[in-house]
């Protein structure tokens, strides 16, 4: 081999190593969002449930109200 392909093969290996590792990165990255976005999401759906809930119990021990103005 001379050494121009040599060092080519290097520089072409070296690039595919690069390139896995940004790839990783990337799929790390991903998976990092879509934990939080699951996170965050679990979060709202509890606070929603809570304000239903709290929502519930406030009506149901609010006292009736007359309405003598539809008579």
């Amino acid at each position: 081999m001379t050494a121009a392909k040599t060092r080519a093969e290097m520089q072409s290996a070296a690039r595919e190593r690069q390139a896995k590792r940004a790839r990783l990165e990337h799929e790390i990255a991903l998976q990092e969002r879509a934990e939080q976005t699951a996170k965050l999401r679990a979060l709202r759906l509890a606070k929603e449930a809570s304000d239903r809930k709290r929502a519930g119990i406030r009506k149901a021990t609010e006292a009736p109200k007359d309405d003598d103005s539809t008579s």
